[in-house]
């Protein structure tokens, strides 16, 4: 992978249903961070913005909630790689569960 490039997962379409929350857990390490971003993904390819964490977060596994719009669409979860190797994002357990809560 060359420098500042990008990785995308794509969910299938999804439709479900009013309060719905995404979760998942993310680390991100290191001293070449750029971004990682999560965005919804409309049936005309624009994609809007849901949630993003930018830069060194340690070396700790950190928990994400995002309340997903009353609406359908493709999930798309973005890591963008920093201008150098010495910095890693990775991300698991994700999980569509009813209402984000407190």
């Amino acid at each position: 992978m060359n420098y500042q490039n990008f990785v995308r997962l794509l969910s299938d379409d999804i439709a479900w249903p009013q309060r719905t929350c995404l979760t998942f857990w993310y680390h991100m390490y290191g001293h070449f961070i750029a971004s990682l971003s999560v965005y919804l993904k409309d049936s005309d390819g624009n994609l809007q913005k849901l949630w993003s964490q930018s830069e060194n977060h340690g070396n700790n596994w950190l928990p994400a909630k995002i309340n997903l719009p009353d609406t359908s669409g493709q999930i798309v979860i973005e890591g963008y790689r920093g201008a150098d190797i010495h910095g890693d994002i990775a991300i698991d357990d994700i999980v569509l569960v009813r209402n984000c809560g407190p």
